[in-house]
């Protein structure tokens, strides 16, 4: 509204709305080692040596990449770097990484 545009309204019902939102758990990708759970290595929130990091490398090419750099110890390998750090790496080799503050 600020920059001249009139506000909108749009209906969306309930119904609608929740059923949109409740897709991963209907497709079981929630549970316990599902996909999203944050279980599997290659997508979860690691620590890092000044805050952590978003892991979202579950296709197939970039797990292989992940693997090739942290090995079988991916908590150990993080730990190990700065938020630079781990966003210079997530840059040159390609890798879904979001560093975040603590």
């Amino acid at each position: 509204r600020e920059r001249g545009r009139p506000g909108r309204h749009a209906a969306v019902g309930l119904r609608q709305a929740a059923e949109r939102f409740a897709a991963p758990v209907r497709h079981r990708a929630t549970v316990a080692c599902g996909i999203l759970s944050g279980a599997r290595p290659e997508y979860a929130i690691y620590p890092l040596a000044d805050g952590h990091v978003a892991c979202a490398a579950f296709e197939p090419h970039f797990k292989a990449r992940l693997d090739a750099l942290a090995g079988d110890d991916p908590t150990g390998f993080f730990a190990a770097l700065t938020m630079a750090e781990c966003r210079t790496l997530a840059e040159a080799e390609d890798l879904p990484l979001e560093p975040f503050g603590a």
